[in-house]
């Protein structure tokens, strides 16, 4: 899904990456705009919602419930993603962009979510949300979710967790440079594994 109005042009590239890799392995698939469905319409679904939650109520009421989120920073207005806060405290930048001496974002950040779709936590049905600081943190996010070579080093950083399997939900975190407005490259900097029982709050 794409947001209701005309989209970022990462969340753009998203889209099309995210639809050549459906296509590529065989897997019909709709594209459809947040705005025209229901949410109740998504439950036991595989969902791919590109979109933030600033501008996405959905990818919003999920990610109020994980331990990672994005978020604009008050005091340098910079979209930043930020760890859940302690109970009762403000939350706080976990992940901020850098920018280089003129001035220009050199690095940010996208955000991988997974979580089931279903109403229980063992659903087999997954949504997944792609989100990031600007277009080029979308971008990266859905760039590393659709290489085979970064799920396998996402896969190795499960099992030095002692996780055997891959977890029914979870948050990665995608570091990325950018030349300008151009995405360079990108790579893993941070997973979270979340309890499917919290997203049901």
């Amino acid at each position: 899904m794409l947001r209701q109005w005309s989209p970022l042009f990462g969340d753009a590239v998203a889209a099309v990456t995210a639809a050549q890799t459906l296509s590529s392995a065989g897997v019909p698939f709709q594209l459809l705009q947040e705005a025209s469905i229901r949410p109740s319409v998504l439950r036991s679904r595989n969902v791919l919602l590109i979109g933030a939650p600033s501008y996405s109520t959905y990818a919003a009421r999920v990610l109020r419930n994980t331990p990672f989120t994005i978020q604009n920073d008050t005091s340098t207005s910079d979209e930043v993603i930020s760890g859940a806060p302690a109970e009762g405290q403000p939350s706080k930048p976990a992940f901020l962009p850098k920018h280089d001496e003129r001035g220009r974002t050199s690095v940010v950040y996208g955000l991988i979510t997974v979580v089931p779709s279903g109403p229980r936590p063992e659903s087999e049905a997954q949504t997944v949300i792609i989100s990031g600081m600007g277009g080029a943190g979308a971008q990266a996010a859905m760039e590393f979710f659709s290489s085979v070579a970064s799920l396998r080093l996402l896969q190795r950083q499960f099992r030095k967790d002692n996780l055997t399997r891959v977890p029914p939900a979870y948050q990665v975190v995608v570091r990325c440079t950018m030349d300008q407005s151009l995405l360079m490259n990108w790579d893993l900097a941070a997973f979270k594994t979340i309890d499917p029982s919290r997203l049901l709050d």
